[in-house]
């Protein structure tokens, strides 16, 4: 992986018996962006990778984010949460809540 690993998560989600492996690596830097490395054990047996649209690549999701991403399996949900930036926030001080 490109960065350094901060977290990880095995979990079943999307009810087919077989877990999935979601790992969360953050990027060197203040923003500490984050990316999601994520498989599938298809049966048991195999890895399939996972492929999740970013963050900042979505118009709504994107407003506001400058990194800082945490990950957590919540319930059957994978939750990805970071703080929102203003206008004029510096990277230590979000004002925008999470």
């Amino acid at each position: 992986v490109d960065g350094t690993v901060t977290g990880a998560e095995v979990a079943e989600l999307n009810a087919d018996g077989s877990p999935q492996l979601y790992v969360c690596v953050n990027s060197a830097g203040s923003g500490t962006y984050w990316s999601l490395a994520a498989w599938s054990a298809g049966q048991k047996k195999s890895l399939s990778t996972i492929s999740l649209p970013e963050r900042a690549e979505n118009p709504v999701n994107g407003m506001g984010y400058m990194g800082h991403d945490e990950l957590v399996v919540a319930e059957q949900y994978l939750v990805r949460s970071s703080p929102v930036y203003r206008e004029g926030d510096s990277n230590a001080a979000p004002g925008g809540g999470i």
